[in-house]
């Protein structure tokens, strides 16, 4: 069956029509689960004043605040819109890597950022930010042998951020779907080589 171009647009309303409703539903259900989470960490923070605390009991405190700071990060993707302003990209990396600190830690993972200066992109943050930690996520991995990333910006002669890691790095699924949600979003484009990744930025 051939579609007309008026019953194509009001196909492509009613998706985004969906599409709009399942946005609006994720963010709410991100607000209940935040709201909780937030009333837990603000009542264990006296733990921390104990001189002696028991290393399992400070694990659940980051890993609490970490999951509160990670979940507000994907509501911010599914209530906002594209926001196209000018940011450090060293001061965004580091956030990431604050935000993924619980599970850095438990991969046995060590990053190193370099160089530590002022690089400025324009582009939309929370994408910029959804992007560096899903790729960061695929490279430390579930295995919890001791590894080193070092991640590199450049600017010259085109914005790149190059993260390198000590062991080789598959071509998988998830990377190409990555790559895919990159180029969607005009952000640029992702590479994998051996054990380098990067993300050639737009």
């Amino acid at each position: 069956m051939i579609l007309t171009k008026k019953q194509l647009n009001r196909k492509q309303l009613l998706k985004l029509s969906r599409e709009a409703q399942f946005g609006r539903l994720c963010a709410s259900f991100f607000h209940d689960l935040v709201n909780p989470l937030t009333g837990l960490i603000l009542r264990i923070e006296t733990l921390k004043k104990l001189k002696q605390l028991n290393p399992e009991i400070k694990d659940i405190i980051d890993s609490t605040r970490n999951l509160e700071e990670y979940l507000l990060v994907f509501k911010d993707m599914l209530d906002s819109r594209p926001n196209i302003e000018s940011f450090n990209l060293e001061t965004e990396i580091n956030n990431c890597i604050r935000l993924l600190s619980h599970r850095i830690k438990k991969t046995n993972t060590t990053i190193v950022l370099n160089p530590k200066r002022k690089i400025i992109y324009t582009g939309d943050k929370t994408i910029f930010s959804h992007i560096i930690i899903s790729l960061l996520e695929l490279i430390i991995s579930k295995d919890t042998h001791k590894k080193m990333v070092e991640i590199k910006i450049t600017d010259y002669p085109n914005k790149n951020i190059r993260i390198k890691s000590d062991s080789k790095l598959k071509q998988t699924e998830e990377f190409k779907s990555l790559n895919i949600i990159i180029k969607q979003h005009s952000m640029g484009s992702l590479t994998i080589n051996e054990n380098i990744a990067t993300l050639n930025l737009k």
